[in-house]
């Protein structure tokens, strides 16, 4: 990595941590998604975009109702094949999260008079010890 661009990583870390600047953390977008950081459900390192998991809100903070499913899906079992790699520390935060989001649009038991089972498996995970 050159030196300018380590000092732009370092910079771009600065201006995401400091308060008062959300504008900062939107300036780094996820190369495949075109998300900013905030839109993924774990963000392992904020300066490094592959360390973003689980996108489940578009680009200006509203859940995406089509992602959430397939985000839940991917940390509670497997979607399409391959089981979310998120570390086990943040399971529970990265579950709390998308539950979070769930309830935003209403599909979470019991706001949602017949919740999906897939968010009936979501709100036992969050009740699991």
């Amino acid at each position: 990595m050159c030196a300018f661009a380590r000092a732009l990583t370092i910079v771009a870390v600065i201006a995401w941590l400091a308060p008062g600047t959300a504008w900062a953390a939107e300036a780094l977008l996820h190369p495949k998604y075109d998300l900013p950081a905030a839109s993924f459900a774990y963000v392992g390192d904020p300066a490094n975009p592959a360390t973003w998991k689980l996108p489940y809100r578009h680009a200006d903070g509203s859940v995406d109702r089509t992602r959430l499913p397939l985000a839940i899906e991917a940390i509670l079992g497997t979607y399409r094949g391959r089981k979310a790699r998120i570390p086990a520390s943040a399971r529970h935060a990265v579950l709390t999260r998308l539950a979070a989001a769930a309830d935003e649009i209403g599909r979470m038991p019991p706001t949602a008079a017949h919740p999906s089972p897939l968010y009936r498996k979501l709100a036992a995970a969050l009740s699991a010890p």
